[in-house]
């Protein structure tokens, strides 16, 4: 019930102190689990918790020195969480908790089968790298349990402990990259393009205000024509009509058209 709490905690704040906090102690408690109930031993835990803090420390790091908060927003409200949560479990309290996994009995079944539904709902509510990168170190979490109980191999051990390390430095990674602006599209040949959206195409990177506009979720060409018509950037000026003589007739008209304009 405590390690269920504490990945219920991660969704419902949706804040990524908690849920490196969260993250440790899911993975302590499941590494006790390990030792206390299968007497898996003290050194695979002692290794398994000091992985599992040097990704947590690059996570920390990473997340200090991002400067928007961009890949650390919220995904909707707590409402919207905590409904999705309620769902599960009445749907769990109907369906029932399924037949127990080979080695494990129904309470660390159950615990394992809830952990893979926070899981799930990490990864889908948001596409942030940081709660990404917590969601699968979640997952690998429960694998290393799973693969020490059912084939204790020290050959699996190093894979998935090389797998943690490599998804918090990818994870730091896209987190650092998610803070760069926000380049422009290129101009595709079959776009419809008004003429006086074409510069738009042709700068370097958008301005904050096109970055606001992502956010919200917005189209950014429409939100800097809106603002371009606003500041007289861009003023909408009707195309000029060639010049036209006493009668209404272009003056660059041919002969034969004019003539046939007098008539």
């Amino acid at each position: 019930m405590t390690l269920g709490g504490c990945a219920a905690l991660m969704i419902l704040f949706w804040d990524w102190r908690v849920a490196l906090a969260g993250l440790l102690c899911v993975q302590s408690g499941l590494l006790a689990l390990g030792v206390t109930l299968y007497d898996l031993p003290v050194h695979w835990a002692g290794l398994q918790l000091t992985v599992m803090t040097l990704t947590l420390l690059m996570l920390i790091i990473t997340a200090l020195q991002v400067q928007r908060p961009r890949a650390r927003r919220q995904a909707g409200n707590w409402l919207v969480r905590l409904l999705a949560i309620v769902l599960f479990v009445l749907a769990w309290r109907v369906l029932g908790e399924g037949p127990p996994l080979p080695e494990f009995g129904s309470s660390v079944t159950a615990l394992l089968l809830w952990l893979a539904f926070c899981t799930l709902l990490l990864l889908g509510l948001s596409d942030s790298p940081l709660f990404t990168a917590v969601a699968l170190l979640l997952w690998m979490s429960m694998a290393q349990l799973i693969v020490a109980v059912l084939t204790p191999a020290p050959n699996l051990f190093v894979l998935i402990a090389g797998a943690e390390l490599l998804i918090s430095l990818a994870g730091s990674r896209l987190m650092l990259l998610d803070q760069e602006p926000l380049h422009a599209r290129d101009l595709i040949a079959t776009d419809i393009v008004f003429p006086y959206e074409e510069d738009m195409y042709a700068d370097d990177d958008f301005g904050a205000d096109d970055e606001r506009a992502i956010d919200a979720g917005l189209p950014p060409l429409l939100i800097q024509d809106a603002i371009a018509a606003l500041e007289g950037e861009r003023p909408r000026v009707a195309p000029s009509s060639p010049p036209r003589n006493g009668h209404g007739v272009p003056a660059d008209a041919p002969t034969d058209q004019r003539e046939r304009m007098r008539g």
